[in-house]
């Protein structure tokens, strides 16, 4: 599962001020991260993610994400197994003129598939859901 959200963040917003989103999420384990700031926005904006209030990504406490057109892609094993079952996206933006738009994506693997997993592989072996012979 892909989960997507899109944070403008208008011009001249401090960190003191930043803005925010939440990310509703199913149960599971985050095994790719990916944040893109679009061309233009010159390391002005920043984003950090939060999850049950303390910050995740990135994974120092006193830093941020910032960038300027290519796709950061994070290989992760975060696991998310009970609530709160969302990602708080912060983000502020240090350019006088424009409003910035930020994207993260969250790839996540269901709870419930490797629950099922376990169980098929259990009872008839890995060969059930592998499409094996």
């Amino acid at each position: 599962m892909i989960y997507e959200t899109r944070l403008t963040i208008p011009p001249n917003t401090a960190q003191a001020d930043a803005v925010s989103t939440d990310v509703s999420i199913h149960p599971g384990t985050v095994t790719v991260l990916e944040v893109l700031f679009p061309t233009g926005c010159a390391g002005l904006v920043h984003v950090q993610i939060q999850h049950w209030h303390r910050q995740v990504w990135p994974n120092n406490p006193d830093s941020s994400f910032t960038g300027n057109g290519d796709p950061m892609t994070f290989a992760e094993d975060y696991e998310v197994l009970e609530p709160p079952f969302f990602f708080t996206v912060i983000g502020w933006n240090e350019d006088e003129f424009y409003p910035h738009t930020p994207i993260v994506r969250f790839q996540i693997t269901p709870k419930s598939v490797g629950l099922l997993r376990s169980l098929a592989n259990l009872f008839t072996g890995p060969r059930l859901l592998s499409g094996g012979k």
